[in-house]
């Protein structure tokens, strides 16, 4: 997991300073896509996945933050699976609906 965990840093650093951030995982079916993202256990640092220890990275970041910066932390956790998209934090918004937008910004 030091691999994963390194490259992963670089999207953490980013957010940290404000900046949204989006990890994701694409392979076919047993590929190990869950295995890495969530690990097999988040009871040992050793077992944990990406998701895990960002989420321990970003807790323990605030934590050591200065008091008077305010924090405001949102998380999604999505599965798309036959052209289908799930929002598994809430499972009341299964098949959720794609947009795109076309608003081009140039600075």
């Amino acid at each position: 997991m030091q691999l994963i965990k390194n490259r992963d840093f670089i999207v953490f650093k980013g957010v940290v300073r404000g900046f949204n951030g989006t990890i994701f995982a694409y392979g076919q079916t047993s590929s190990g896509k869950t295995f890495t993202m969530e690990g097999p256990s988040i009871d040992s640092d050793e077992n944990k996945g990406i998701i895990p220890r960002m989420m321990d990275e970003m807790f323990d970041c605030i934590m050591r933050a200065n008091e008077s910066i305010e924090f405001t932390v949102k998380v999604s956790f999505l599965e798309i699976y036959n052209e289908k998209i799930h929002d598994l934090l809430d499972r009341f918004y299964s098949f959720l609906l794609v947009f795109i937008n076309k608003i081009i910004y140039f600075s």
